[in-house]
């Protein structure tokens, strides 16, 4: 019995059993001698057996069974020693190649942090020679060394231009010169970079033989070589070259702006107000605004007066462009008219309160208005451009006549209320719990009829809501009373209802306010150039944010902006006394939104 037990318990073990003759050895012990490989025969088999085989074939089998497991153990452990020897292998080997990868960066990194921070002299042959030993003998794989070996002093003439090591860049240039290596047009344009930052009379030389020696071998630049040259050419007598060159170049956005500020910088620093007006009319017809190293270069560049006349031009010209600074070129705005030494000017960072009033010195900023002119060009230009843009995107034909049709009879209104976004102010999450969603749908037409008695607070004002058709799905009657104290119109559900609310707004005159949270980004886009700051000035003057407060969940209304955040300048007998600098402090807000944050600068001389 215990034997027939023990083979029951192994029966469950079976891999792949032999169903030779049960007379023999192999059919009976569970050992097949035709492979030689060990199994446990099954249940149904051992009750086969069993009844005809006596003790000592029992104790014979329950031998081989024993020794055929005390095998299978021994092989096992073996396996998992085995297993675990090449995992601790694998390991060791992948930590060693971890530290070689990790020692190597270090060491190509270390290498050129220490170039950044040595001091600018000249390096002899054998220096530079060591220095390259230093980054390429780390270098495992031939094939990469081999590489580097070649390139190496190109990345570090890249480096040296952007450190500004005049004389290590030139120490490096009689190295490859020494050495016959190639002086590709990357090695040059960097050693042009690096020939910027020195004040030696003998540099700006260099950078003009290397100019002529790179036009020998093409006039044909991509934008990167173009913007290193144009870059280095700024520097020199022939900074004017930088026009025929950034007209062959294929720019837009940052690099253009960054071009064209480099060669504002020049015609500052060389008093060209012919080209300076150029520059600065190219400013505002992309949109886009000088880098802050102008405003170093003119304060370094020029003498006090120049300085002071380079500068207004800036400001005069920000003005116009309703240009926000940075903080750091307000910092360096501050610096330079602080340190007058013929006039005495006091600075502040500041904040301009809800009436336009400076918290520092209490003057009013400019009133944000928008001429009736401008209105009506931009009424003009939302129909025949975004509106006729979005129709076939956004709507139908058929709906925007209907809509138009509704406006000419109910309008103008006082107040345009982007009804779904308001609705939408108080509703979190799509539930699928109907009670509960029936719930925020009430709280939701609750929130707009306070939105819309806040907005019409003396019940005189003609107020419309546009929203969705699925809205009266919620709750009809609600519709019904909402619709009893203002107008609404329901677009299609598949509609989008921006296009049908600027309509309205910009329809009603220059006294209707848009009640939204849509920053209507896409039609600001869609705009004439000329026109898209007008359309944020109308904004900033006539759109009205909702949020939820806490507690209650009553509706907050942010006020509507009275002042315009721009440049001012106050004069007194013909000079300046008052500058006030609107700068950018990296806030979160809308796209049309403006910081609240001001350089305030009086004369106290």
């Amino acid at each position: 019995m215990y034997c027939w037990g023990f083979m029951q318990r192994f029966a469950q073990r079976l891999t792949r059993p032999s169903l030779g003759g049960y007379s023999s050895l192999s059919g009976v012990g569970g050992f097949s001698l035709s492979n030689s490989r060990p199994y446990i025969a099954t249940t149904h088999h051992c009750q086969m057996i069993v009844p005809n085989i006596n003790k000592s074939q029992n104790s014979i089998m329950l031998s081989l069974n024993v020794n055929m497991m005390s095998e299978n153990v021994n092989m096992m452990s073996k396996n998992v020693n085995m297993i675990s020897q090449t995992n601790r292998m694998l390991m060791i080997h992948s930590n060693e190649t971890n530290v070689k990868r990790e020692s190597k960066k270090p060491l190509w990194e270390k290498a050129m942090q220490e170039l950044r921070l040595e001091k600018d002299h000249l390096k002899s042959v054998d220096d530079w020679e060591d220095f390259k030993s230093s980054m390429v003998d780390q270098v495992d794989n031939e094939r990469q060394r081999e590489r580097l070996e070649n390139t190496w002093y190109v990345s570090v003439m890249r480096a040296l231009g952007r450190y500004g090591k005049y004389q290590l860049a030139q120490s490096l240039v009689k190295y490859v010169r020494h050495k016959d290596l190639n002086e590709s047009i990357l090695f040059m344009t960097s050693f042009m970079l690096a020939c910027t930052s020195s004040k030696s009379p003998d540099a700006e030389q260099q950078v003009l033989n290397i100019y002529n020696k790179i036009l020998e071998k093409t006039e044909h630049f991509d934008n990167s070589t173009g913007a290193d040259v144009v870059h280095a050419l700024c520097k020199t007598s022939l900074w004017e070259n930088s026009f025929s060159i950034i007209e062959k170049l294929d720019t837009h956005g940052p690099t253009h702006q960054k071009l064209y500020s480099h060669v504002l910088s020049a015609a500052l620093c060389n008093k060209n107000a012919k080209r300076t007006s150029e520059v600065l009319d190219n400013f505002t017809k992309f949109n886009s605004q000088p880098y802050d190293f102008v405003y170093t270069d003119v304060i370094r560049g020029l003498d006090t007066e120049d300085g002071k006349r380079a500068i207004y031009t800036l400001l005069n010209k920000s003005r116009q462009n309703s240009w926000v600074l940075s903080m750091n070129a307000a910092m360096k705005l501050k610096d330079f008219f602080e340190g007058l030494q013929d006039e005495k000017w006091s600075g502040s960072l500041t904040t301009v309160n809800v009436k336009g009033e400076c918290t520092r010195c209490h003057k009013i900023m400019d009133q944000l208005e928008l001429a009736p002119d401008y209105f009506n060009t931009l009424h003009k230009a939302f129909v025949e451009s975004s509106l006729i843009e979005n129709v076939f995107l956004k709507t139908t034909p058929e709906e925007m006549t209907v809509f138009k049709k509704f406006v000419e009879k109910n309008g103008p209104f006082d107040i345009v209320i982007d009804g779904l976004n308001i609705l939408h102010q108080t509703i979190k999450s799509k539930h699928t719990n109907k009670k509960f969603l029936k719930e925020q749908q009430q709280k939701a037409f609750d929130f707009l009829e306070d939105v819309i008695e806040k907005l019409n607070d003396d019940g005189r004002k003609k107020v419309l809501v546009i929203t969705r058709k699925h809205v009266k799905h919620w709750n009809i009657q609600r519709v019904r009373s909402i619709n009893k104290i203002v107008d609404m119109f329901f677009t299609q559900d598949l509609s989008e209802d921006d296009c049908f609310m600027l309509y309205a707004a910009l329809y009603s005159g220059p006294n209707c306010r848009l009640c939204s949270n849509d920053e209507l980004t896409d039609h600001k886009f869609v705009m004439p150039e000329e026109l898209r700051e007008a359309f944020m000035l109308w904004q900033r003057s006539h759109q009205v944010m909702v949020t939820v407060g806490k507690g209650r969940g009553q509706p907050l209304i942010n006020d509507l902006q009275k002042y315009d955040i721009r440049v001012t300048m106050d004069e007194h007998k013909g000079r300046v006394v008052s500058i006030h600098v609107p700068y950018d402090d990296l806030q979160d807000r809308v796209s049309y939104k403006r910081p609240n944050s001001w350089l305030c600068l009086s004369s106290m001389s």
